[in-house]
């Protein structure tokens, strides 16, 4: 039986975990800069080869949230900076990746407890000119 010298476990631990952290960073750049994109676990798992589970437990791991949570956060800052710039509901839409604008309106009012139309409004309003 070969017993390996406990600083190799331990250097090898933390090569292990700073990979782990490194993909998971790469997985949180690949969802920001593809938030018009199919985002389902499945497929983002497929494309940095690890299980949908994996997936799933690496987002409760380091942010305490779930996967489809932290995409429809994401979703939503994007949602909330284009609707602050007077964007389209139609290009917002098709620039976060909601297939309908009823699931659209849905996550905004979820989020921020107003319609995108309201969100805008309340926003012009309290912006110096």
């Amino acid at each position: 039986m070969v017993i390996m010298d406990t600083s190799k476990l331990a250097n090898k631990m933390h090569k292990e975990l700073n990979w782990q952290q490194r993909r998971f960073e790469m997985i949180k750049k690949y969802i920001s800069d593809n938030l018009s994109s199919d985002l389902k676990a499945s497929v983002v798992s497929h494309k940095f080869d690890m299980s949908t589970s994996t997936l799933h437990h690496q987002f409760q791991k380091y942010l305490l949230s779930s996967y489809q949570q932290y995409v429809e956060q994401m979703r939503m800052e994007k949602a909330m900076e284009m609707t602050r710039s007077g964007k389209r509901i139609r290009i917002i839409l098709a620039a976060t990746g909601y297939k309908n604008r009823t699931t659209f309106y849905d996550a905004f009012k979820r989020t921020f407890k107003e319609t995108p139309g309201a969100f805008r409004y309340a926003y012009e309003s309290n912006c110096p000119e």
